[in-house]
Formats: C-alpha cells, structure tokens, sequence
C-alpha cells in the first residue's frame, strides 16, 4: 500500500511540476535532440486550470489516504503492542518452570488455564507439537 502511494504521490507531483513551469522540456526523437521552449499565455493558462482542477486535487486525495494509512498503521502498532504480551513464552522460561514444581496452588491454575482452552498443553509448543504430529491441537 505505501509503494502505491509513493508511486501515485511521484507521478502526480511530476505531472504536476510539468505543468506549473513556464518552461518546457520536449524530445523529438530521444534524449540527444530535446529543447527547452517557454510556454505561449495562452497554453500556460491552460496548464494552469488542468493544474488546479485534476492534479491538485488527486495529490490533496493521495496525501490524504497516506496520511490516514499512515494514522491507522500507527494506532494498529500501539493497540498490538498494548494487547501482546510481553513474552508469550514465560511458560517455558526456567524460573516460571520451577515455580511451577514448587507451588502446587500455580501448578494447579495452569492446569485449570489450560483445561479450559480445551487444547493439550503441548500445542502451545513447536517443537512438542511437531513430535505429536499435532494430534488434538486443531
């Protein structure tokens, strides 16, 4: 989605710088016999209208729709990163481990968090869920 609107906002801005100048750049054949010629009144008044009524509005459209990806790609981040956890792994860290051998009251709430998933506690594990072929964790 960016790279479409970076290709859009470009295209439109040379489009855009093309018709503001009151030079132009023009190419008979290739880049080895083009000239600069300054613009008559009346075909710059024209580049003008075509200016201000189709290029100006599709860049004040392009900018708009970036800046409200670019406002929902941010607010997206900061609710992901608010609703994650912190490590979803901590039920595989050492010290969580032995917490859990020690404490039969933690022991227990984990068992009940995981009953009540409905899924074996191994399908939270790549490694464990591959060796079980992945029986029971669909």
């Amino acid at each position: 989605m960016c790279l479409l609107l970076v290709r859009l906002f470009f295209g439109w801005s040379y489009i855009g710088d093309r018709l503001i100048k009151d030079v132009g750049y023009y190419e008979d054949n290739g880049w080895y016999d083009g000239f600069l010629s300054v613009k008559p009144t009346d075909v710059r008044a024209r580049d003008k209208l075509l200016y201000d009524f189709e290029v100006a509005p599709a860049l004040r459209r392009v900018k708009l729709v970036a800046g409200a990806a670019a406002i929902f790609f941010l607010l997206s981040a900061f609710f992901l990163s608010s609703v994650a956890p912190e490590d979803p792994y901590t039920y595989l860290n050492t010290d969580y481990l032995n917490a859990l051998r020690a404490d039969d009251d933690l022991a227990a709430r984990e068992q009940m968090q995981r009953a009540a998933s409905g899924r074996p506690a191994y399908c939270d594990d790549r490694y464990y869920r591959a060796m079980s072929s992945g029986n029971g964790c669909r």
